[in-house]
């Protein structure tokens, strides 16, 4: 199972303990998705910034639903690679 979770860069100029807002999905468990393909959007202090696979394969779990806060190593969703 591979891990998705918000490039840790994109905390880099915020506080240790500040934490994101994951506004959407654009994936549902089940389905494929591709290398780089943007599957949901996290804001960060008024900026949108993308999710991505970094692998191919199938979306097993969601593990932050839209609208939900967390933190700099949140474990967003899982992807079982192809």
């Amino acid at each position: 199972m591979v891990e998705l979770r918000l490039d840790p860069v994109a905390f880099d100029s915020l506080d240790d303990d500040a934490e994101a807002l994951l506004s959407s999905w654009d994936v549902q468990p089940g389905q494929s998705v591709t290398v780089g393909q943007e599957v949901g959007v996290a804001e960060l202090v008024k900026a949108s910034v993308p999710i991505v696979a970094p692998v191919a394969g199938r979306i097993a779990a969601l593990r932050v639903p839209a609208g939900a806060s967390f933190g700099r190593d949140a474990v967003l969703a899982l992807l079982e690679p192809d």
